[in-house]
């Protein structure tokens, strides 16, 4: 049996259209993690926002949005070093961040003022 001249045509066809409905799909649960932790955010559940934005990253680990989001998660749930160093892989990404420089700054300076006292 031989292969009709357009198979391989078809196959490369195949799949792009695969990878491109994988790429779609990862993109939507990517979104959704982020809306939902947001959600939990302003809820004031911040377990709950913390899975869904470490959810996120393990989608799309250097979207700056989800390391920040996460990073507001750990000051809100007392985790310092955590908080710290997703500001400063958001720094170190993207120097003129501005959102990420402050709040590392903001962050910075309540924890000199905490252990001063």
């Amino acid at each position: 049996m031989t292969m009709p001249r357009s198979a391989p045509a078809i196959v490369a066809l195949l799949t792009a259209a695969a990878c491109l409905t994988a790429c779609g799909g990862a993109q939507s649960r990517f979104q959704a993690h982020m809306k939902r932790g947001q959600t939990y955010f302003t809820e004031g559940d911040f377990s709950k926002a913390s899975i869904e934005f470490r959810n996120a990253l393990q989608i799309e680990p250097k979207d700056v949005a989800a390391r920040l989001a996460a990073g507001h998660v750990a000051e809100k749930l007392q985790k310092p070093r955590d908080a710290y160093g997703l500001y400063q892989s958001v720094i170190d990404s993207s120097p003129d961040n501005v959102e990420a420089r402050a709040s590392q700054a903001r962050f910075s300076f309540i924890r000199t003022c905490r252990t001063r006292h």
